[in-house]
């Protein structure tokens, strides 16, 4: 059996459920849930600071040419926590705090549609 990982970064094979197509309205809470997850001492400020500064990353917000990875952006966005969580953590809790409902399309291949098998388990 051969092993397959699968991109769907253009809403091919599933979308989110009421998914605008720009996230930063879920970023307040987002943040929040990490910051509730890990009991971090972060008041609103440091919310505020890090959902402006992933804000201005957002390529819907601010176009941008250079491609940057979650590693690099949450870096970025959480440098004035002064946590020492991993950054995958960070990341994990992030989006599980966005409580998305993955909605396969009806034409997705029989592969995806029955197996319910994705990468990491099923879509968030």
């Amino acid at each position: 059996m051969e092993n397959v990982i699968v991109f769907d970064l253009g809403g091919t094979l599933m979308r989110y459920e009421g998914m605008p197509h720009s996230w930063i309205s879920y970023y307040q809470a987002a943040f929040e849930a990490v910051r509730d997850r890990f009991s971090l001492p972060l008041g609103e400020e440091d919310i505020t600071r890090s959902v402006h500064i992933l804000r201005e990353y957002n390529p819907r917000y601010k176009p941008r040419e250079i491609e940057h990875s979650a590693e690099f952006l949450f870096g970025e966005a959480t440098r004035h926590w002064n946590a020492s969580l991993p950054l995958p953590e960070i990341i994990d809790a992030f989006f599980a705090g966005i409580r998305l409902t993955a909605k396969l399309y009806g034409d997705t291949p029989p592969p995806w549609r029955s197996s319910g098998s994705w990468a990491g388990g099923p879509p968030p």
